[in-house]
């Protein structure tokens, strides 16, 4: 079943099984997974050569037009450099039941490889080191 991302273009899951992924697991009303916007454009404008940045939200579109809004200013909530895929509770409570955001899961052709949760200056790290020792291509 394709999600639709926030331009309302099908993406096929099947697209995300070649190179390698960071999935994001966040929602517009979590604290940390606001936090770490800036941190995580920033880590996409810079390693987009190298890897898919998708996020999937657990919020609506409207939800995400108004974050965009409040903190443009602020961090360009999940900027062109992320597919964004809005209204994804079904697939984000498969993924992780607990409802704890934010996820980050790494996938090399399909293949999990990482998962981190923790949001902190150790797991930023973690995600740059991982992320700059990946090839440049995806």
């Amino acid at each position: 079943m394709p999600l639709v991302d926030l331009q309302g273009g099908a993406l096929d899951p099947q697209e995300l099984r070649s190179g390698h992924l960071l999935l994001l697991v966040a929602n517009t009303e979590c604290g940390y997974c606001l936090r770490d916007v800036k941190f995580l454009n920033q880590l996409a404008e810079q390693y987009g050569d190298r890897v898919r940045f998708v996020v999937l939200l657990d919020s609506f579109p409207k939800d995400i037009a108004t974050s965009r809004e409040l903190y443009a200013d602020r961090f360009e909530f999940y900027n062109e450099h992320w597919t964004v895929v809005p209204n994804a509770q079904k697939h984000v409570r498969r993924l992780w039941k607990k409802r704890m955001w934010p996820q980050y899961f790494f996938f090399a052709d399909g293949k999990f490889k990482r998962h981190y949760i923790y949001p902190n200056a150790e797991t930023y790290q973690q995600l740059k080191d991982y992320l700059c020792a990946l090839p440049c291509e995806h």
